[in-house]
């Protein structure tokens, strides 16, 4: 009788445990799944558990009376995994076979994108016709119009409208022809994060490119090339910087002689692959090159542009207002120290210990939560680190909303967004890939410590950051919270990151040697994989290896390889070296603007300033050397240079790695700066000034000599800093 009450007393609590549907009410802003499964277990009544591999992914909820099988019907959606009966408890996990079904129907998905950007661009550019004389003259004026608009008045339509000419243009009609005839499979199979080159003439590190040069197609991209040289030497127009993408229609390609092509592309996690082709003539000099991106058709991409700036400018009107903290944040990306307050210790903080506050549980969180409880509707949304800079970008006014936040992701193509009637659901399209690439929040918490107490992002830790974590790991994350803690003093390192990361690899003694002199390290006694990061290096690098040869007369003579995978293809590495030198010397920081892009501040050594600073001073050298670059201030500081160099064989392949430290004070004019300059310094830069203006004016005045229309007068006054 005892033990019959005592099972009546318990049984409608073992019910309750066990009822599948129990309605759950939570929140959590990317909070580790296994503290997630802590909370759903108490609250339903049943024992929840995922693997180890999954045990740390950040999740957000927003859950309101959703019965429990529900939330986890959706949790094995984002996560690509299926709830396990373990008998006393349930487990998520993740199977091969269904990442392997996820990847295959992904696979085809980007085949139908690459195939469909394909056709878009061949349409595009069958729709005008061949050019003739008046129509290439038509063109070159449209342009020229544009391109004088755009200086000024630069939107989502002048670039529309600018690519569209572009396509009439005989070069990327010459090359559409080319690309109709590519597998778009085998453009969307391509290795992710890897330059792969394909030549009619194919070395042993290129891909055999099966499309032969066809001569009529040439004949017809000569003739129409010197339809629209001519249209641009009638309008007196040469490369000069100020016609855009007509720059290199320019010279006449009758005396070109083409001996091979060669197409490169890289693909992106994201299913973005991008694309580009040169004609070579026998010397491997390129005679004509097109550029383009695929993975969504071109339209697309300016009505997802547009779609976004119109959710953007909705949310200031009509969006939420964030949290002071994750306001303040935004409020602080890329600003000057002088334009903003200082960061409050509360918002330092939830910066700077990743490890409690989770990046993606600051503005991206609080952009999910509070837009789905203003549409009542629950959220799950796993989402990889780049999401946060998304969703601060989104928010950069201190408003936002949903659509905001959804218009501006859906541009990487890196998260699938559902809509089923009561959710918000969120997840990669490859969950184990995003995943992998999670950069480690105690990693991050280390390299955000060194910055704050430095304020700045040194060499070195750059790259310490870079060897602790893998190559592929996302790296949104340490320039988005960098941004927000320094604002402008944020300045990664200039250089590959591939090479920031071999410095990194370096010990302490040879950082030392490093800044006496150098230190030089056989290649053969380095890693296979290490090997293989500078042979990746070496790959990706358009215009920086450099060959020496000896002419005919028995001299030296040092030229540009300009398809890296050339050199590759010909060269030994049995004594290969790379050599890595650290150097300091004093810089000016230039912060200049092009067009309507923002504000970019970098350090530039004083004695290859002159024409930036001539251009300021003088209307002839802006008008022909500036552009539309227009110099906003200066800096005095001081630049540290790595010079990274690779030889192998006859070629050589340098690049520089600079500690780019903002300095603190005012910015100046270049009077001012060149006031603050020591007295020799000063006069022999400002010597190096007027020569620039003097070659500049010697080379207009011969110009105008044989113009037929004089050059526009200018009222005689620099442009305005």
């Amino acid at each position: 009788m005892k033990s019959l009450l005592t099972f009546l007393i318990l049984c409608p609590a073992l019910l309750q445990a066990q009822q599948p549907d129990k309605p759950i009410t939570y929140t959590s802003r990317a909070l580790p799944l296994h503290v997630v499964l802590d909370e759903l277990s108490k609250q339903g009544g049943v024992k929840l558990k995922a693997t180890l591999d999954m045990d740390e992914e950040p999740l957000i909820l927003r859950l309101q009376g959703v019965p429990l099988s529900d939330v986890m019907a959706k949790m094995a959606d984002v996560f690509a995994a299926d709830w396990v009966d373990h008998g006393d408890y349930k487990r998520l996990e993740r199977s091969d076979e269904k990442i392997a079904a996820l990847r295959t129907a992904q696979l085809a998905k980007r085949v139908q994108a690459v195939k469909n950007s394909i056709d878009a661009l061949v349409k595009l550019e069958s729709q005008a016709p061949a050019l003739n004389e008046k129509s290439a003259k038509n063109l070159v004026q449209q342009f020229v119009a544009l391109t004088a608009t755009r200086k000024n008045a630069r939107s989502i339509a002048t670039d529309r409208q600018q690519f569209v000419l572009s396509s009439q243009l005989p070069g990327m009609r010459y090359f559409m022809k080319v690309l109709a005839q590519m597998d778009p499979t085998e453009l969307a199979t391509a290795p992710v994060n890897q330059r792969i080159v394909y030549s009619t003439k194919p070395n042993n590190v290129q891909k055999p490119l099966r499309i032969p040069l066809n001569q009529e197609d040439y004949e017809e991209l000569v003739r129409e090339r010197e339809l629209v040289s001519k249209a641009l030497a009638d309008q007196n127009i040469t490369e000069d910087g100020t016609i855009g993408a007509l720059g290199s229609e320019v010279n006449s390609l009758a005396d070109a002689k083409p001996d091979y092509m060669i197409a490169a592309l890289n693909a992106y996690s994201n299913g973005a692959v991008a694309i580009s082709f040169s004609l070579y003539d026998a010397n491997g000099y390129a005679i004509v090159s097109d550029y383009e991106n695929l993975g969504a058709t071109w339209s697309e991409s300016y009505d997802e542009r547009a779609k976004m700036t119109a959710a953007m400018a909705n949310a200031v009107k009509n969006g939420f207002e964030l949290d002071s903290i994750s306001k303040e944040i935004v409020s602080h990306l890329g600003k000057d120290e002088n334009s903003v307050r200082a960061m409050s210790p509360e918002a330092i903080n939830v910066l700077m210990t990743p490890t409690v506050t989770d990046p993606l549980g600051i503005v991206c969180a609080e952009t999910i939560i509070k837009g789905c409880t203003a549409e009542n509707v629950n959220a799950v949304a796993l989402l990889d680190d780049s999401a946060e800079g998304t969703a601060e970008y989104a928010a950069r006014s201190g408003r936002t909303n949903l659509e905001a936040f959804l218009a501006t992701l859906s541009g990487p193509r890196d998260v699938v967004t559902d809509r089923p009637e009561g959710w918000l659901v969120m997840k990669p399209i490859d969950p184990l890939r995003a995943q992998e690439r999670r950069l480690p929040r105690p990693v991050l918490q280390t390299f955000l410590q060194r910055i704050m107490k430095d304020q700045c992002v040194t060499i070195e830790t750059a790259a310490d950051l870079l060897a602790a974590i893998p190559k592929e790991a996302d790296d949104t994350m340490f320039y988005v919270d960098g941004q927000s803690l320094l604002g402008q003093g944020y300045a990664f390192p200039g250089g590959s990151e591939d090479s920031l990361r071999l410095f990194g690899y370096l010990s302490d003694q040879q950082r030392d040697a490093a800044k006496n002199g150098g230190v030089s390290i056989p290649i053969s006694s380095l890693s296979q994989e290490t090997q293989a990061m500078i042979v990746g290096i070496l790959g990706g690098s358009n215009g920086m290896i450099m060959r020496t040869r000896v002419d005919e007369k028995g001299r030296s003579r040092t030229d540009y390889v300009d398809e890296p995978t050339s050199a590759l293809g010909n060269a030994s590495f049995a004594d290969a070296v790379i050599k890595f030198v650290d150097t300091e010397s004093d810089a000016a920081y230039i912060t200049q603007q092009y067009q309507s892009y923002p504000s970019n501040t970098y350090p530039q050594a004083l004695d290859t300033i002159a024409w930036q600073l001539a251009a300021e001073k003088s209307p002839v050298v802006a008008n022909m050397y500036h552009g539309s670059m227009r110099l906003l201030g200066l800096r005095a500081g001081r630049m540290r240079t790595v010079t990274v160099t690779i030889s192998f064989g006859d070629y050589h392949y340098d690049e520089q790695i600079q500690e780019r430290h903002l300095p603190k004070g005012p910015i100046l004019t270049v009077d001012q700066f060149l006031a603050s300059l020591p007295k020799e310094a000063r006069e022999k830069l400002e010597k190096e000034i007027q020569g620039a203006i003097d070659q500049m004016t010697r080379y207009q005045d011969q110009r105008a000599a044989k113009d037929i229309t004089p050059p526009p007068a200018t009222n005689g006054a620099p442009p305005p800093l």
